[in-house]
């Protein structure tokens, strides 16, 4: 939303910045009318799909989940372990974001263009 762009837009100005969005979601989301909510990637991060919340995000379709966390565990080992990142910093010219997805990861410009917009227009830092 609003105040994560502002601080990716702000921060970027004095450091080198990373941005990435989680678009995977699940069976159990999508029933409940939810797409990736926040906080949704911990549970691929941390191969918890046996846990309690692990096995009710993800009743089915676990063929493809530790497909997504290996690829988010990948992610953030390389950049926590060597401050590497497979895609381009974040700058408020591109805004490059990289996209998790269910299938695949891409790296895309300014990927909530119009919805950020519209927030700029009624968030002021």
């Amino acid at each position: 939303g609003a105040p994560t762009w502002a601080f990716a837009d702000a921060y970027s100005g004095h450091a080198p910045t990373h941005a990435y969005r989680f678009d995977h979601t699940t069976w159990t989301l999508k029933v409940l009318g939810l797409g990736a909510t926040h906080g949704s990637e911990i549970v691929h991060i941390q191969h918890s799909y046996g846990s309690y919340l692990g096995r009710m995000l993800h009743p089915l379709g676990r063929q493809v989940q530790p497909s997504v966390g290996r690829r988010m565990q990948r992610t953030w080992l390389d950049f926590a372990t060597a401050a590497l990142a497979n895609w381009p910093t974040y700058d408020t010219d591109r805004r490059a974001t990289r996209v998790i997805g269910s299938m695949r990861d891409e790296t895309i410009d300014d990927p909530d263009q119009a919805r950020r917009e519209v927030w700029e227009g009624l968030y002021a830092p």
